[in-house]
């Protein structure tokens, strides 16, 4: 059994889609996967906004990292965002986090 987060563009711009085991597939603004997602859902619950700008969105991605680890629960390795527009995606640096 596996999840799936599915992510793409079309005509109408950047989708995000997740599908769970049991195949029922949902759209939706933001999406977390792992052990960690609980904590990560609820930083995302809190702060997402549609309309975010791309160094709003690093914050709020480096605010789910700390979240997870100022559980203890999950050692994070390293983070990469993906900028996506209706015609390409860009990898942004990665930052590798200690432990």
């Amino acid at each position: 059994m596996v999840n799936l987060l599915l992510a793409g563009c079309d005509e109408s711009g950047p989708k995000l889609y997740y599908m769970d085991y049991l195949a029922s597939m949902n759209e939706l603004p933001f999406a977390v996967h792992g052990y960690g997602s609980f904590f990560s859902l609820s930083v995302f619950d809190r702060y997402y906004k549609p309309e975010l700008s791309q160094e709003d969105a690093y914050d709020l991605i480096t605010k789910c990292v700390d979240e997870v680890r100022t559980m203890g629960f999950v050692c994070v390795l390293s983070v990469t965002m993906i900028q996506s527009t209706s015609i390409s995606f860009e990898f942004a640096d990665s930052e590798e986090v200690s432990c």
